[in-house]
């Protein structure tokens, strides 16, 4: 593979002075400040892949804008950043294989091969138990080999992304998406929270009842166990309410 033409693959692509570098990283990114696309050394990369990585990076230096990702990154926190990513990868790959069709194929066959590398870590996953938006990623990536479900309710997001034009649609998504994350991970630590407590009420009750009575060596161990059981049950719970508080901080 000759390094030397496919930078200059990407500055056509791009149609600016893009840097490129390969560096000992996981995947692919696009600096949209300092206008750099890095790129993995891997073993085995196949051209397919390599110009998948290539297209993907220079659709973010052609379509996204580098203040509205700054600015929305920096008012909702780190966390919203996978969920605008997520949204942005599927609509700078429509653009751009819209803008030069002649990677199409290299998309198709590049994912496919990351696809066989297990490079998204699902062979071994119920993908039914990811998040939304996790799932949401893979459809638009490697949908078409994987097959992933949705409810009738999730699915509403699908063509509403596919139909993402503009920066704009892109975060008013992903902010809907970002909101229900937020609910429902409340939903879920509320629960954990609740479930913990009517355990460690029973646990006190037991202890309180076990007391008051001549206890053999047994039941002595069974109570020592019981108190343990307890004070650990305690840490999870102000473990649970630090987690709750800091969810609630971020919904503001």
């Amino acid at each position: 593979m000759d390094i030397q033409n496919k930078s200059i693959l990407a500055k056509l692509l791009a149609a600016e002075n893009v840097t490129l570098k390969h560096r000992n990283v996981p995947t692919a990114s696009f600096d949209l400040k300092s206008r750099t696309l890095t790129l993995p050394i891997w073993e085995e990369m196949s051209v397919d892949l390599y110009d998948l990585f290539i297209g993907h990076e220079v659709g973010h230096a052609l379509f996204t804008p580098m203040m509205g990702w700054h600015d929305n990154v920096m008012e909702y926190g780190p966390a919203f950043k996978s969920f605008l990513n997520v949204i942005e990868d599927a609509r700078i790959e429509r653009k751009i294989k819209s803008k030069f069709p002649g990677l199409v194929r290299s998309f198709h066959r590049g994912y496919s091969e990351l696809f066989e590398k297990d490079f998204f870590g699902v062979t071994q996953r119920d993908i039914s138990t990811l998040g939304l938006i996790d799932r949401i990623n893979l459809h638009f990536k490697i949908g078409g080999l994987l097959g992933v479900p949705f409810s009738e309710t999730e699915q509403q997001y699908i063509p509403r992304i596919e139909a993402a034009e503009s920066w704009e649609d892109v975060v008013v998504i992903a902010e809907e998406l970002f909101d229900e994350a937020k609910t429902l991970a409340m939903l879920l630590v509320t629960r954990s929270l609740n479930q913990i407590l009517n355990q460690a009420v029973k646990a006190k009750m037991i202890l309180s009842l076990l007391s008051k009575k001549h206890l053999s060596k047994n039941l002595h161990q069974a109570a020592l166990q019981i108190s343990m059981l307890r004070k650990t049950m305690v840490l999870k719970i102000q473990y649970l309410r630090l987690t709750l508080r800091s969810v609630k901080m971020k919904a503001r």
